[in-house]
């Protein structure tokens, strides 16, 4: 599979169109990426997201390569008493990239700890390894923390349409142990995105829905009253106190 990947060029190939590509390659004509989207919790739509997801967490790893060439780009262009320290860290099945910028000659120990940038990379399906991996991804980073150790950990295929699969009880944990789990997948296009792109789209879809309904003089159902409540605008200025919804 990683033969495959390698052969695609992503300046002329969508992530959506890589993925699809990969995915017939390797499981075959009748696997596609956005009937799994679409049927998710098939065993066939299984198999097509571990393809579909190392693909993404390839191009992800690319991704953040080309954001080092550029850094180092602007560097050698400008403050030539900076420069730019970078370290891949494979841990089994997760990627760990450390990278900052920093003097020629940092005064002490302590201070080449700090203000280092370090994101992970890991599938949906290898994140539950995360634990086992934990007390050794401690120590390969020893030399990349200070005492505020922190990681942003983006688990590829943690987001699927609009659902997020990490649930919050298991980002909280660990975050006490200083990771960030962050997710990312594919949109039911079959295109890649964030969690913060999903959560600003749906903001903008519930100001929209909103809008509409002051627009015609209140919420008309149950639903509609949710909405308000849900941004702080169910009131009784334009309802009154004997509207059925009020207080609901």
């Amino acid at each position: 599979m990683e033969e495959i990947i390698e052969s695609i060029n992503w300046s002329e190939t969508s992530l959506k169109e890589g993925a699809n590509l990969v995915v017939k390659e390797v499981l075959g004509a009748d696997f596609d990426l956005l009937t799994a989207i679409e049927n998710p919790k098939s065993e066939k739509s299984q198999q097509v997201f571990r393809v579909a997801n190392q693909v993404m967490f390839d191009y992800m790893i690319d991704e953040d390569w080309e954001i080092i060439k550029s850094m180092q780009r602007e560097i050698e262009e400008g403050d030539k008493n900076q420069q730019l320290r970078y370290k891949y860290i494979e841990l089994g099945d997760f990627m760990i990239i450390a990278r900052k910028v920093e003097p020629f000659r940092p005064r002490n120990l302590e201070e080449r700890k700090k203000d280092w940038y370090v994101l992970g990379f890991c599938t949906y399906q290898d994140f539950p390894k995360l634990e086992e991996i934990y007390p050794r991804l401690k120590e390969e980073l020893k030399d990349y923390q200070d005492s505020e150790w922190d990681l942003r950990l983006e688990v590829v295929g943690g987001l699927l349409k609009n659902r997020f699969l990490i649930d919050v009880e298991t980002k909280k944990y660990w975050a006490e142990k200083g990771i960030r789990v962050e997710t990312v997948g594919f949109d039911k296009e079959g295109g890649w995105r964030r969690k913060s792109q999903v959560v600003g789209k749906q903001m903008d879809e519930l100001n929209k829905d909103v809008a509409k309904i002051k627009e015609k003089g209140g919420p008309t159902t149950l639903h509609e009253a949710r909405l308000l409540k849900m941004k702080g605008q169910f009131n009784d200025n334009w309802l009154g106190q004997l509207n059925p919804y009020y207080g609901e």
